[in-house]
């Protein structure tokens, strides 16, 4: 199954940075350059405020770009920031592990609309056995929210049908060298 929300999310954001940018743009004209106001009702710096406020959301809300792919043996997870200002660019995060390494995952609601998908994987790598990864999916519908849920669903459950028969022959083959 793919998931890929970049086709509909970035044409969105554009049209939000370029509001954005003009709001920055008159509310430094009216704040800084302008002798007299435009509307006396209105204070000198709310417009930028504002812009500031909403660049400030966008950033909070995370990684904008969302690719899920769990086609083959492999997961491919990508998570990337869509902004025009490189300064506000997070880090991407790619990540590709095979299947078998899923043991859970949750999906946490955070208020308002930011949602974060946290992978638990197998792990030789760490003391516990296992590591987890945290990928920001606060733009996807709820459709695609559903999929990706029924995806790792089927992935998790068949991991643990799996560790079970593991452990069965395992504990057969103890039984017989005994």
């Amino acid at each position: 199954m793919k998931i890929d929300n970049k086709k509909k999310v970035a044409p969105i954001l554009e049209i939000i940075y370029v509001v954005i940018a003009f709001l920055l743009i008159i509310g430094f004209f009216f704040s800084f350059i302008a002798e007299e106001r435009f509307d006396p009702r209105i204070p000198n710096g709310v417009l930028l405020v504002i812009a500031f406020l909403i660049l400030g959301y966008l950033y909070w809300l995370g990684h904008a770009i969302f690719f899920y792919d769990s086609s083959g043996e492999a997961i491919t997870i990508k998570n990337q920031s869509f902004t025009p200002l490189p300064f506000l660019n997070k880090d991407e995060k790619l990540a590709e592990f095979p299947k078998r390494k899923i043991k859970r995952y949750s999906i946490k609601k955070i208020f308002p609309f930011k949602k974060k998908l946290k992978l638990t994987l197998h792990s030789n790598k760490s003391m516990s056995g296992k590591t987890s990864i945290t990928y920001d999916i606060s733009y996807l519908t709820g459709k695609e929210i559903r999929d990706l849920k029924i995806s790792l669903s089927n992935i998790a459950k068949e991991n643990a049908r799996n560790e079970k028969r593991k452990n069965t022959i395992d504990k057969n083959k103890d039984n017989v060298n005994e």
